[in-house]
């Protein structure tokens, strides 16, 4: 059970995006009554706005009384004390962070709030905490406050922002919900909802949400010149990367340890096999009715390296031939170590510290299909361990494609997490 579970404010617990004018104007208005009686008539019937009833709320407090609730939001004081006690009468906040009580430079998507409110309870361990938002602003503060999020969609419009809906999504939440009913079984295991190769590390033995993975379009640099061409690559889980606004989550993180502790290794942990073989099957459902076939192989190591990711495809295809098979026999899935290959001059990207496009420049000018003699209208899927600029996996895939692959299926084990403030 969590201790605090924090709400946003607008567009997570009532629909306010036509309010968006006044709630600016409530800066330095606090006590003041001609402010709150225009506010209140602005916002009309509060059932009209409700995504969160009072109802909900309730329910959330009666199955957990000693859990505390609280509002964490960027608007100001006089628009909070206005709308939220309208909206939800009766029901008492443990905690209302509003943006007076943030120290200037420390507002959302820092999650300065979420400690405060931490600090209130005398909370110490941020998972004991849960952000309830709609926006990568809420997802970015609870991972800068070390503490889960969820991401309700409930509110988001047919046509997404960029920015706060690609953008929420890009950061692989602890869960994703489509409306406050789906709230409950989430506050009462998240681990269940978890990507899948972190439910395989949890404690979660309920397999509700399995297998999760996260589908996310990833665009070539502009500078390349490819008209806005994007692919798409499916993440299982998270890598909380060395930014020091990430330290309160990635230190009890146990993916991204898992990941480092395999990095120079040949053998690995079954759960990543388990979930290569989910998504194996999750992506290709019919090979069993239309005796179709897959081949699975990896991102290529750089000369002078492990060829880590090489050793994983020789144990997944050891790994696969002692489970039942996907198709109609275990020749429907295959596994290639050469299929892909760089050429000379190659540059580690994180080694010799290349930033974005240069990273793009060096994959697309060395990345090759060493094994082309076996693509033309065949299918694969490409697996890489964690997915930065995903630049390896889109070459790989538009490498095979250009050599007459029909389909290509990027995948990683884990997207990683940048800086978040």
């Amino acid at each position: 059970m969590f201790d605090l579970c924090l709400f946003d404010l607008d567009n997570t617990l009532l629909r306010t995006d036509d309010l968006e004018d006044i709630r600016l104007q409530g800066l330095g208005r606090i006590g003041d009554p001609n402010y709150a009686s225009q506010l209140v008539g602005r916002f009309g019937v509060s059932g009209e706005r409700h995504i969160y009833t009072l109802q909900h709320l309730s329910s959330l407090r009666s199955k957990w009384p000693n859990m505390r609730f609280g509002v964490f939001t960027r608007a100001p004081r006089a628009y909070t004390n206005a709308i939220v006690p309208h909206a939800y009468p009766n029901f008492l906040w443990d905690a209302v962070i509003c943006f007076e009580e943030v120290q200037k430079g420390f507002h959302k998507p820092n999650g300065e709030g979420i400690r405060m409110a931490m600090n209130q309870f005398g909370i110490r361990d941020p998972q004991r905490v849960v952000m309830v938002g709609d926006e990568s602003a809420d997802v970015r503060a609870a991972y800068n406050a070390g503490c889960y999020a969820v991401l309700d969609k409930a509110s988001w419009p047919f046509r997404w922002d960029g920015n706060k809906h690609w953008r929420a999504l890009e950061l692989i939440p602890d869960a994703v919900i489509e409306g406050p009913n789906e709230l409950l079984p989430v506050l009462s295991d998240i681990g269940a909802h978890a990507p899948k190769l972190e439910w395989e590390f949890n404690l979660s033995f309920n397999g509700i949400g399995q297998p999760r993975f996260s589908e996310i379009n990833h665009f070539f640099p502009r500078e390349l010149g490819l008209d806005n061409e994007h692919v798409k690559i499916s993440s299982a889980g998270r890598h909380f990367s060395d930014w020091g606004s990430l330290d309160a989550r990635r230190v009890w993180h146990d993916l991204t340890a898992n990941l480092h502790q395999h990095k120079d290794a040949v053998d690995f942990p079954v759960q990543w096999c388990n979930t290569v073989h989910d998504f194996v099957r999750k992506s290709f459902p019919l090979l069993n009715f239309f005796k179709q076939s897959v081949t699975v192989a990896a991102i290529p190591a750089r000369p002078d390296r492990l060829p880590r990711m090489q050793h994983f495809i020789v144990q997944l295809y050891n790994d696969f031939r002692g489970r039942p098979p996907l198709g109609a026999t275990h020749d429907a899935v295959q596994f290639s170590t050469t299929l892909l290959g760089y050429t000379a001059g190659v540059r580690s990207h994180s080694g010799d510290h290349l930033k974005r496009l240069e990273r793009f420049e060096n994959v697309r000018d060395h990345l090759v299909v060493a094994d082309g003699a076996n693509v033309a209208g065949r299918d694969f899927v490409i697996i890489d361990d964690i997915c930065t600029s995903g630049a390896t996996l889109m070459y790989a895939e538009k490498r095979l494609k250009e050599a007459g692959a029909r389909k290509v299926v990027l995948f990683s084990l884990a997207k990683n997490v940048s800086n978040v403030l």
